[in-house]
């Protein structure tokens, strides 16, 4: 693994020139830097002992990676492996980890991000918390006058004219961090959860067809800015590439709002909350993307988690599992489910994409049956659990064959022991 890190590392530095505090690039090679810095990222994060991401956390602090311009997150490290002329991937690593201790001590920030939702409705969804993080929902007309008193937001506004304050509800995050990178990585993966949920409520059980012209999102959902205080004090915005299309604002009903709060704070106790974020986070993508190749693998991609496919595992063996999942198997579903699973590989290994409307939302209705097994049930179990619950799945009908057994071994155990 160190080899092709090693090889980034000395083609990095050997383009880029320290002189007087600047770091200098040619400009024709920002392509080329980038991909080498990418390559060194894939190998950080597939360095397990390492563990990047963890020691990111500890620190509050994430490396930010400009991938529009080579602009590297390492630079005070090449600089010094440079100065060293110690171009190792192992060096690198020491010389990172003594970069996060320095980061450690610096000063924490309160960080609020605000993320627009378009929905309206009578009923409060509830404030939560997730370890220290702070998010609740919100209409604060102080906090929109400072957002619309700053002249970048008044001039992108005024581009936009599809985008009003008074069209949507406010989701506010509130997090501790030591940069802006880490506040907003961690406060857009709550949103998009929490968009997810919502979504779930928004078009459970539902179907989206267009008749004429391209196939349209299932969702009216959409993402638009990301407005960012620290300290208090107004700081900057960003926006999504959906920002200019038109706001629908949502209804959502007094018992959607009931349940969103409820599977929140179900979700929130789970000993698989972070499995359920992604399968939320999934379902959102499903939901939002235009493209119905790409919905439909996020559906599958929530059938695959759900079921906690590991790589002994073939793909056969999930439509095994969705089949044993429903009771009443009739021959129209089991078609569905062979040609989901024929289109699935079709796309992956083929290219060959042959996904319709018809077929994003017949792999919707599997989707939201794993996820309903895991708010109804799963979310008390561990992972194991959840693997044991999918083995006996799959042979439900010998399970009392299986227990009958099971009785006997634990007596056998016991006669075992007296003697």
């Amino acid at each position: 693994m160190s080899n092709v890190a090693d090889e980034a590392i000395k083609k990095i530095c050997a383009e880029i020139v320290f002189a007087n505090g600047a770091i200098k690039i040619d400009i024709r090679k920002d392509d080329i830097l980038i991909d080498e810095e990418n390559v060194l990222l894939t190998e950080l994060n597939k360095d397990k002992e390492f563990n990047f991401q963890k020691l990111q956390d500890n620190a509050r602090f994430y490396y930010s990676m400009e991938r529009i311009m080579f602009s590297p997150a390492f630079r005070n490290i090449y600089k010094k492996l440079k100065k060293e002329n110690n171009l190792t991937y192992n060096r690198f690593k020491e010389v990172l980890v003594e970069d996060i201790e320095k980061v450690g001590n610096q000063k924490i920030n309160l960080y609020d991000l605000y993320f627009p939702i378009n929905i309206k409705t009578e009923n409060k969804i509830a404030k939560f918390m997730i370890n220290d993080i702070e998010i609740d929902f919100i209409k604060d007309k102080e906090i929109i006058n400072q957002i619309l008193t700053n002249e970048q937001v008044k001039h992108e506004l005024l581009i936009n004219k599809h985008f009003s304050f008074n069209k949507i509800l406010l989701c506010k995050i509130s997090l501790k961090g030591r940069n802006n990178a880490y506040a907003v990585e961690k406060a857009e993966k709550i949103y998009e959860f929490i968009l997810g949920v919502i979504g779930f409520y928004e078009t459970y059980g539902s179907s989206q067809m267009t008749l004429m012209g391209a196939p349209k999102p299932i969702s009216k959902l959409n993402q638009y800015y990301i407005f960012v205080f620290q300290n208090k004090k107004y700081s900057h915005f960003l926006f999504y590439k959906t920002k200019e299309e038109r706001i629908q604002s949502i209804d959502l009903k007094k018992e959607h709002v009931q349940a969103i709060n409820h599977d929140i704070k179900r979700v929130i106790k789970s000993k698989q909350k972070i499995l359920m974020f992604r399968l939320f986070t999934a379902y959102l993508r499903g939901l939002i993307d235009k493209n119905v190749d790409y919905s439909f693998l996020s559906f599958w991609r929530i059938v695959e988690l759900g079921i906690q496919k590991d790589r002994s595992q073939k793909h056969k063996e999930i439509i095994d599992i969705l089949k044993s999942l429903i009771l009443e198997l009739k021959h129209r579903t089991k078609y569905k489910l062979e040609r989901i699973y024929e289109l699935r590989n079709n796309f992956v290994h083929e290219g060959i994409a042959d996904i319709n409307q018809y077929d994003r939302n017949g792999i919707k209705f599997f989707a939201e049956m794993i996820i309903t097994i895991y708010l109804n049930t799963l979310y008390k179990y561990s992972e194991e659990e959840t693997k044991l619950f999918y083995y006996y799945v799959k042979r439900k009908n010998n399970i009392n064959q299986h227990l009958k057994m099971a009785k006997k071994i634990n007596s056998l155990i016991k006669l075992a022991k007296k003697k």
